[in-house]
């Protein structure tokens, strides 16, 4: 907390202490829900890592911090499927502070007051406050708002407060990890006979012939496979079928629907409300008062003109047209304006001058450079030219073009700049977006006639009668199964179908195509038993009843639960043996072995480079190339077990690399590829070896 202070004290701020209420109150949520174990005295831990043991309210406390953030950011509170997601985010930052950090401090990094001042109100502002702070209009970063916001944070409620403190102290890890990767990525480095050996594996070719047998030239019906030839493959390859703790359920989905006296009051209010949207002097306001979704008012083209009122003839101002229905949704729409032509796609190119990351003296300098290359182009400059020379974005080497682009497309201040224009050239004043100052060429204007249309989109939802009719129809079946034979029957008779859901796991948001069914993997991993029927789950539209089918624990699995897998393997490893033996049984060279084969394929492959793993019209062939590059020329190999089948390689002759002065083209191959691994290797190893448990599933 010292260091939060300091960077007050720079903002001429003073934070008092949260009241501990507001920690009970962020904490409290999920902890006293009915599925918390908090209060039963059992263990409360959601999981342990690197040694450390995480409670329930640490837990909660930093998924209440981000879940709070993500309603600041957006406006409204998560779904089901959005929590899953902080929760995920909770959980990895958990990871960070407890296996990260060892790293860091064994390594010494650390984040100093000064960057984080930076971070925040400097000249490397975090994306995040960037966003936070731009003007709505322009879409341009606003220093002086985030100022005023850090002078007037302590006069602001202790929930807001909170949320700021929260946010501060996420910038430390993220900051930490930026290091801890940029040390090991600087650290990469290649020598001299690793990119020697690079260029020769992308150089040295070889010329060789082929002799390949497939599978599937041997029928499946004349392998025997029995338990004891698959329990064998599966002790000598434990490592292929190691596997998370899962479960297998098959379920009923008993839906939600509208009845008929729903659907009739529902028209009957959508028909009130567009006779209102009629009479309505603001349309704008009117509809984003009354919308359920989609955008309040647009201006668009008629050849982008809604669907509903694209078939529609002569739209008159002032109108209001539907009900449109589309699944549960219906949609009224009103012309607010007829606008008659205006631009409705633009071509253009343009100049950036980028000023991210740049302090006011910077910045200015910038503007004055990009005046002077505008002054440049009014006097008769090449514009591609100077494109190329000062432009700092992916565009400059194709001389700034964007080619064509409609309203929406570009951040606002651009797009305004663009979008006034009647006639094309080049504009006389700088554009300055959050992305810099731009120097901008009309270079094409498309005009169609424009319309402004508000909307108004409502979803036609079940009565309570009809959700109390459905909720008992699946309470009385769950009742009714005791056993997994019951469960199809009744299905069966009630006209429902049974699906299933294979492969759970435990952390798993939902069940696929079922909207908030967390509750249902819950009891398939904390309460049921196979062959055990559940009681009814509430789900969004509608309600569903499961019976668990299998389970299987982490660590390796049982010959049951892949024995599909098993028996594919074990086919194939026993037709490879009845390959190989019969080709080593033909004696002389690879025509007389593939005349007297038979079923083989032959072929030639004539520059087959050294680094590849696979051959043309073979396929994966790693075993037979490393042999290949081996061989002395006129050799044969003897025959190999491949992906798809036993291949023979006899080599003809190998062109050897040419030797060149400098690989630093073939080192930078590697750096690159070994940059781009880094940080994922490093986050796996550091989880592989934090010891990680995962409880969370027994409280959410």
């Amino acid at each position: 907390m010292a260091l939060i202070g300091k960077i007050r004290e720079k903002t001429g701020l003073a934070i008092g202490v949260i009241a501990f209420g507001l920690i009970l109150f962020l904490v409290g949520g999920d902890i006293l829900s009915p599925n918390s174990t908090l209060l039963g005295g059992q263990d409360n831990n959601v999981g342990e890592i690197a040694g450390n043991k995480i409670s329930i309210q640490e837990f909660q406390q930093k998924v209440e911090e981000f879940r709070f953030s993500f309603v600041q950011q957006n406006g409204y509170n998560p779904s089901e499927t959005q929590l899953s997601d902080i929760r995920n985010r909770a959980w990895e930052f958990l990871i960070v502070k407890y296996a990260f950090q060892k790293q860091y401090d064994k390594l010494g990094i650390e984040v100093t007051e000064e960057e984080l001042v930076d971070m925040i109100q400097g000249k490397n502002v975090n994306p995040e406050i960037r966003q936070a702070f731009s003007n709505p209009e322009t879409g341009e970063f606003d220093k002086e708002q985030l100022l005023m916001y850090l002078q007037q944070l302590g006069s602001l409620p202790a929930n807001q407060r909170a949320q700021w403190i929260s946010f501060e102290q996420s910038l430390l890890p993220s900051r930490l990890r930026l290091k801890y990767d940029n040390l090991a990525i600087r650290s990469t480095f290649v020598n001299k006979e690793e990119a020697k050996r690079k260029h020769q594996e992308e150089n040295t070719v070889a010329d060789f012939d082929y002799l390949y047998v497939p599978y599937f030239a041997i029928p499946d019906s004349l392998i025997q496979i029995s338990d004891s030839d698959l329990r064998d493959f599966l002790k000598r390859n434990e490592s292929m079928y190691e596997q998370e703790a899962g479960r297998s359920i098959s379920y009923v989905n008993f839906r939600i629907v509208p009845s008929s006296q729903d659907s009739a009051v529902f028209l009957e209010r959508m028909e009130d409300l567009k006779k209102e949207f009629g009479r309505a002097a603001d349309d704008s306001s009117f509809a984003f008062v009354n919308t359920e979704g989609g955008s309040a008012l647009q201006t668009v083209a008629k050849s982008r003109l809604p669907n509903d009122l694209k078939n529609t003839e002569d739209l008159q101002e002032g109108e209001v047209y539907g009900p449109f229905q589309s699944g549960s949704n219906y949609t009224i729409y009103k012309v607010s304006a007829v606008l008659g032509n205006a631009a409705d796609s633009v071509e253009a190119r343009h100049i950036l001058f980028s000023t991210q990351g740049l302090g006011p003296d910077e910045k200015e300098s910038e503007r004055e450079k990009a005046e002077g290359v505008l002054n440049q182009l009014r006097a008769g400059g090449d514009f591609a030219v100077l494109a190329a020379e000062y432009g700092s974005d992916g565009t400059a080497q194709q001389g700034g073009d964007l080619g064509y682009f409609t309203r929406g497309r570009m951040v606002p201040a651009f797009e305004k700049a663009v979008f006034v224009r009647t006639n094309t050239g080049l504009l006389p004043e700088l554009v300055e977006t959050n992305f810099g100052f731009h120097i901008i060429d009309v270079t094409d204007i498309k005009f169609a006639e424009q319309y402004k249309i508000a909307s108004i989109r409502r979803e036609l939802f079940a009565g309570d009668e009809a959700i109390d009719d459905v909720y008992r129809k699946a309470d009385n079946f769950a009742s009714s199964a005791s056993k997994f034979d019951d469960f199809v029957e009744l299905a069966k008779q009630m006209g429902v179908n049974v699906e299933r859901a294979d492969g759970l796991r435990k952390n798993q948001s939902r069940i696929r195509g079922l909207n908030g069914s967390r509750n249902a993997i819950q009891w398939a991993f904390r309460d049921a038993k196979i062959g055990h029927v559940s009681d009814v789950f509430d789900i969004d539209q509608g309600y569903m009843v499961a019976v668990l089918t299998s389970k299987n624990d982490e660590g390796t699995a049982s010959v049951d639960q892949v024995r599909e897998d098993l028996r594919r393997r074990v086919t194939k490893e026993k037709k490879a043996q009845i390959i190989v033996d019969k080709l080593n049984s033909i004696d002389g060279t690879l025509e007389d072995k593939m005349a007297a084969y038979g079923d083989a394929n032959q072929g030639n492959i004539p520059s087959q480079k050294m680094g590849a793993s696979s051959i043309s019209g073979v396929g994966y062939a790693s075993k037979s190339l490393g042999k290949l590059f081996a061989l002395e020329s006129g050799e044969t190999s003897e025959p190999a077990a491949e992906e798809g089948g036993v291949l023979i390689v006899r080599l003809n002759n190998i062109t050897e690399a040419p030797e060149v002065a400098d690989y630093s083209s073939s080192a930078n191959v590697l750096i690159s590829a070994r940059r781009s691994q880094i940080s994922q290797n490093l986050s796996d190893a550091i989880k592989k070896h934090a010891d990680i448990v995962d409880k969370r599933y027994r409280f959410f």
